[in-house]
């Protein structure tokens, strides 16, 4: 590996015994210049820009949220537990990595041929890419392997010839709380490095339209980049869950020996003030635990200041989508949904998808 990036090996020995033990440790710069060739475009989104970029013989370093890929796919370090025909409830399907720690790309992040430690950041916040509809000679740099019962290609990871330019996609969070998050800035560090250098000639063609096939439209509130938080999330099942655009994943309320009861609320930031007109709410899919009866929805400009209500009432137990509409549009800022009882009167409160309407 390059300079300042390495493996090593912590051995710990007691002196005339045979006792002996090491561990694995990965090291990692505290710094690194991340600033991208000029004619790198680094973007989380595959819009108008990168595509012209691409149509233009440009390179695009394409970063985008796990939510925004398309595919019943899930993103985790830790492998299946046997197999989903026997426990088809589970997130996980994956059983580790495979990847060539002799590419270019890899050339400053360590790493052995399969996963190890270092990775386990990177894959809990990321979402495999289903490749089977691309070109069959496309193989990808960091290739996640599914269940066997599915056996889908997969990639996290992937170079590609586009139109007239070149394209690295990964589907890992490259973006975040990078001054916190060594590894994934050493990953996108090698990732650029790669890019800028004469080695970056991906060897597979993918019609742009392909590419876009791998994507779900975005929601309102994706595009707007809006936060979400709760008064109460189970590990697993945050809140962020409510606007990823994906209704297989909840938010869900925290659930044990000392469930907190309701009310229960959702506040949405829309990162500026807007104009709105109501919402939307998508209940769980797969069971109705967790599914809100009685609702209030307020709208403010400010955090700390709600006023009454724009609108309220409640919902049958049902998984159809369920649209609220304010008396008249408002200008806001923060939307809050406040679950103030729940279907089978338990202490929970769940949501699938949650979306503001705009005008």
């Amino acid at each position: 590996a390059a300079p300042g990036a390495c493996r090593a090996t912590l051995t710990v020995s007691v002196p005339g015994t045979p006792y002996t033990n090491d561990w694995q440790i990965w090291v990692y710069p505290p710094r690194l210049d991340d600033l991208p060739a000029r004619d790198i475009l680094v973007t989380r989104a595959l819009d108008d820009t990168a595509q012209a970029r691409l149509q233009q013989g440009g390179k695009v370093l394409l970063l985008p949220r796990p939510s925004w890929l398309a595919g019943d796919t899930s993103g985790a370090f830790e492998p299946i537990f046997w197999n989903r025909l026997w426990f088809p409830t589970q997130t996980v399907h994956t059983l580790g990595l495979l990847c060539d720690p002799a590419h270019p790309a890899l050339a400053a992040f360590p790493t052995d041929t399969h996963s190890n430690w270092q990775w386990w950041d990177l894959c809990r916040s990321s979402k495999p890419i289903i490749l089977d509809d691309l070109p069959a000679g496309l193989s990808p740099i960091v290739q996640p392997i599914d269940d066997w019962n599915a056996c889908r290609k997969l990639g996290l990871v992937f170079e590609a010839q586009v139109e007239r330019g070149k394209l690295v996609l990964a589907a890992l969070d490259l973006v975040t709380d990078l001054e916190r998050r060594p590894v994934a800035r050493q990953l996108r560090h090698s990732l650029l490095a790669y890019m800028a250098s004469p080695q970056f000639a991906p060897p597979t063609s993918v019609p742009l339209a392909s590419l876009r096939a791998l994507f779900r439209s975005p929601t309102w509130l994706q595009q707007l980049e809006a936060t979400v938080r709760a008064d109460s999330q189970h590990p697993g099942y945050e809140a962020a869950r409510a606007i990823d655009g994906d209704p297989d994943t909840i938010w869900h309320t925290a659930y044990g020996p000392q469930s907190p009861a309701h009310p229960h609320e959702l506040v949405v930031d829309l990162q500026a003030v807007r104009e709105i007109r109501g919402l939307t709410y998508l209940p769980r899919q797969d069971m109705s635990n967790g599914r809100i009866a009685r609702y209030e929805v307020y709208a403010s400009a400010e955090d700390s200041r709600w006023g009454p209500p724009l609108a309220g009432g409640a919902w049958t137990d049902t998984h159809a989508l369920q649209t609220v509409l304010f008396p008249h549009p408002v200008r806001a800022r923060y939307v809050k949904l406040v679950a103030v009882s729940e279907v089978h009167a338990q202490p929970f409160a769940a949501v699938a998808e949650l979306e503001v309407l705009p005008p």
